[in-house]
């Protein structure tokens, strides 16, 4: 709709921040089209840990029916160890409210940290 917003949280893993390698950049794409990117590097910057929270304006958007990509990628260059992202509950909404995760619990089980992305 118009107005619309795609309301989310972006972090890294906490237990990723004592090993190596650099941080992610995070990106999302509707029908293609780059809408927002950031990079965040907790490890080397810890005002960067925990939840980011964003309201992205999506209003341009409106109609019909649209592909929206969350896209994580290792930042800088393409080293992936260590370089675990997380996306808190993504929404469309009318309104700029980006929820933070209050009860995210971070959860491995036979999941290997180096290259994978979760949801909360």
């Amino acid at each position: 709709t118009d107005p619309g917003f795609l309301n989310l949280s972006v972090t890294m893993h906490p237990d990723v921040y004592d090993q190596p390698g650099g941080g992610v950049r995070f990106a999302v794409r509707v029908d293609g089209h780059l809408v927002f990117e950031e990079a965040i590097d907790p490890k080397s910057n810890p005002s960067q840990r925990g939840w980011k929270d964003l309201s992205i304006d999506v209003s341009r958007f409106a109609g019909d029916e649209r592909t929206i990509e969350l896209v994580t990628e290792p930042h800088p260059g393409s080293d992936t160890q260590f370089c675990t992202a997380g996306w808190g509950r993504p929404n469309l909404a009318r309104e700029a409210t980006a929820p933070r995760p209050a009860d995210a619990v971070f959860v491995t089980t036979q999941v290997d940290l180096a290259d994978r992305a979760f949801v909360a």
